[in-house]
């Protein structure tokens, strides 16, 4: 297929029942059945050190989440702790439609300074998850 991304290179059918009829490709990318891309989520635990500089990072960032397709699906809430020793201040859940989008908003030129004032003002963990 011309074109074919490097994604479909590495993929294998996922043999667990909680996955089953799936087919993940290890870092470069998940797919449905059928070729389809999986969603992926961006998850952020965050504690906020200066509220009034972080304000512009809140007000500017969601136009360069929706210019890659993604949607927010927690918006900095306070979570419940209910097992284990995690204690995130703030978490934000992102869903975009596949990796590659939401590798394109992490990778976006434009929104670098924005990802700078956010690690000015904040303590922040980022990681990015494929769905099922």
């Amino acid at each position: 297929m011309a074109g074919a991304s490097i994604f479909h290179r590495h993929a294998v059918r996922t043999a667990s029942p909680l996955h089953a009829g799936t087919t993940a490709s290890f870092g470069f990318g998940v797919f449905k059945d059928g070729g389809k891309p999986m969603n992926a989520y961006l998850i952020l635990d965050l504690t906020i050190h200066d509220f009034d500089r972080f304000r512009e990072y809140i007000s500017k960032i969601p136009a360069f989440i929706e210019k890659h397709a993604g949607r927010y699906v927690v918006r900095g809430e306070q979570p419940t702790v209910i097992e284990g020793d995690w204690r995130p201040e703030r978490v934000v859940v992102i869903e975009f439609p596949s990796r590659e989008q939401a590798n394109g908003f992490l990778q976006d030129p434009e929104a670098q300074t924005l990802f700078s004032l956010r690690h000015q003002t904040t303590t922040s963990k980022l990681v990015l998850v494929d769905g099922c």
